[in-house]
């Protein structure tokens, strides 16, 4: 009866060997999940050019482009979930989620990236706040009163969305200080961060501890031993995002815990 009713999509038949890769255009999960697993698949003697098929996403953003050369992941092969909302395979290969850190794997992703341009840090001398004017979620209500404490510790206001993968790292990398929202720009360019760098994560202070996964930014911390801290803020609740509402709405920052805590980290006289 219910087939009857319901105009359901016609079911792509995928013939040959289907790897999910995933493609979610989120500069954190390729980066952190979706290119680690290559890794995974060459340990278990197998290349991600020998699949016929990938699954994933539409690819939206510049920098998966760049990422998916560099590892040799043929695009042309990739079938969008957008476009094909039943599937059905000859033969699927998946890895389930853990949302643990897959840390060898994400290591050699970072190297094998690091190599390809060729990058070698001399100087870290920068400090950066990253800006997320260019979204609509996580930004800073009083920001024209915390620009002031930035320009105080000479912060330069960067925009990494706007940058190539290549200038990212290079960004990154150079950087001695980072500040940032909670996400995917904080969470996924850390990773290229050198040992000691420091880091202030803003955060909701409501932001509960099983959902909205509030430990990703500190994966990156781990890894490369950087000097995290988490600034814990005020936000302005914006009951549109429903159920992220408490995790991803704007932020008030207290001025005076801000530079407190860049002071901290500069081991300054307070």
């Amino acid at each position: 009866w219910i087939f009857k009713k319901i105009k359901l999509h016609k079911v792509l038949r995928l013939e040959g060997s289907s790897f999910m890769l995933g493609c979610i255009p989120n500069i954190w999960h390729l980066l952190m999940e979706e290119i680690p697993k290559l890794y995974r698949l060459q340990k278990a003697n197998y290349n991600i050019s020998e699949f016929d098929n990938l699954i994933g996403h539409n690819y939206t953003l510049a920098q998966q482009s760049e990422i998916y050369k560099i590892f040799n992941i043929d695009t042309s092969k990739i079938i969008t979930f957008e476009n094909n909302k039943h599937l059905s395979f000859e033969s699927l290969t998946y890895f389930s989620p853990i949302y643990s850190p897959d840390i060898e794997a994400i290591n050699w992703m970072k190297q094998k990236i690091l190599k390809f341009y060729g990058i070698k840090v001399s100087k870290r001398n920068r400090r950066i706040f990253i800006s997320r004017e260019n979204y609509s979620t996580k930004n800073i209500c009083n920001f024209k009163i915390i620009s002031q404490v930035l320009k105080k510790h000479k912060f330069e206001i960067v925009r990494p969305e706007e940058l190539n993968i290549e200038n990212q790292i290079n960004l990154f990398s150079s950087a001695n200080f980072v500040i940032g929202a909670h996400g995917a720009g904080l969470a996924a360019n850390t990773i290229f961060c050198t040992e000691n760098t420091n880091i202030i994560e803003i955060r909701s202070q409501t932001h509960p501890v099983d959902f909205a996964a509030p430990h990703v930014c500190m994966w990156s911390s781990t890894i490369n031993k950087l000097r995290h801290s988490i600034l814990l803020c005020k936000n302005a609740e914006d009951k549109t995002l429903k159920g992220r509402s408490k995790t991803d709405s704007d932020f008030i920052i207290c001025p005076n815990k801000l530079d407190f805590l860049i002071n901290l980290h500069l081991n300054e006289k307070m």
